[in-house]
């Protein structure tokens, strides 16, 4: 059976992710308190194992092979187009219109060929892509359609099958999965790749760390949602470690900021921690599932594409003028947090049902995630 309710933990951990990519983006460089909560990276990671695992949840993924195509791919496109298309047009018309940034760094030529590529969401992906985005966190959403099109669906049709794996192995390979998205990410990642860079780095399999760290972390992901489903006491009895889990986390997002380690290192516990906050019980449930944290997981996508186009404006405005960062930061913050407001209940949301109704017109419910 499909899932019939919110997990409102989960919720509240996506927004948290998006809320601190928000908050790194804006604060780095003008606040230094910041970097004792940097995950930013680490969070793109989460971003994927949670996507994995909701849609197992929604799907029935384990109590069924037959995925309804129809709505899973109207469900997809509605959930992450329509305000991904606006940002991106709105992007590109201001960028022609004034001559700005892009044009003069690579011609118009290069210029309409990323806009494109970025309009069809490929620019993320290796070989087809070339790894330079406009709007710098564009780049997961790129990858997170590619696991929609290319990565769940096969996962989905395999689920019989895997959740009959004992727990060990699901455990083993889910460790495995996010281990070598750590270790990829360590290796191979340079930060001028998948970036406003123009043009974007070069060298070996650096094109290729987004890809795998998508397809890794949905994998980890889509085996928490079939231990979630087949194996509950295993999930039971993480929940009884959520609180030391997230303490772990946390302490690894402090040593990192003080030169010990790497927050990527938090990807190990993603798909555990995703498994044990599913179940109330813990301090770091009740935490996740309050009012303002699942607050902030509602309005996540519009805070996680709009937060980069204000700090561009806002922080470049108070840099020029010699604000200092404990007045531009928080400023900056509450604007992104207002429009994402806005753009959540005015136009993402609306737009999402107005297609969804559209797209499946035979009368049954699509799922809204």
């Amino acid at each position: 059976m499909a899932l019939n309710r919110e997990i409102r933990a989960l919720t509240g951990l996506r927004g948290v992710a998006a809320f601190d990519v928000a908050l790194l983006h804006i604060g780095s460089g003008q606040l230094h308190a910041v970097d004792w909560f940097a995950f930013h990276n680490a969070a793109v990671d989460i971003f994927f194992c949670l996507s994995s695992f909701t849609l197992c949840l929604v799907y029935g993924a384990g109590e069924t092979s037959h995925l309804p195509w129809r709505h899973y791919a109207a469900a997809r496109f509605a959930r992450i187009y329509p305000l991904y298309f606006a940002i991106v047009a709105l992007f590109g018309v201001i960028a022609l219109l004034f001559r700005r940034i892009y044009i003069a760094k690579y011609g118009i030529d290069l210029f309409l060929l990323d806009f494109f590529r970025q309009i069809v969401m490929v620019n993320g992906l290796p070989i087809i892509g070339n790894g330079t985005h406009w709007i710098v966190v564009m780049w997961s959403l790129s990858i997170e359609a590619f696991c929609y099109v290319a990565v769940f669906p096969p996962l989905f049709w395999l689920s019989l099958r895997a959740i009959r794996l004992p727990v060990l192995g699901k455990t083993l390979i889910m460790l495995l999965c996010a281990a070598i998205t750590m270790a990829v990410y360590l290796a191979f990642f340079d930060p001028a790749v998948n970036s406003h860079v123009v043009p974007p780095a070069q060298g070996p399999f650096v094109h290729w760390v987004a890809i795998t760290r998508g397809i890794c972390m949905f994998v980890a992901g889509w085996l928490a949602g079939l231990a979630w489903r087949g194996d509950t006491g295993f999930a039971r009895m993480l929940s009884r470690y959520a609180d030391l889990m997230a303490a772990a986390f946390f302490g690894i997002m402090l040593a990192q900021a003080f030169g010990y380690g790497d927050q990527e290192e938090v990807v190990l516990l993603a798909p555990f921690f995703i498994l044990a906050i599913c179940h109330p019980g813990s301090r770091i449930e009740t935490l996740l599932s309050g009012r303002l944290l699942h607050y902030l997981g509602t309005i996540s996508y519009s805070l996680y594409l709009i937060h980069m186009p204000v700090a561009t404006v806002l922080i470049g405005a108070a840099e020029h003028n010699h604000v200092p960062g404990v007045v531009s930061v928080p400023i900056t913050l509450a604007v992104s947090l207002w429009l994402a407001h806005q753009s959540y209940f005015r136009f993402e949301r609306p737009a999402r049902i107005w297609l969804r109704q559209r797209l499946v017109r035979d009368g049954s419910a699509v799922p809204v995630v």
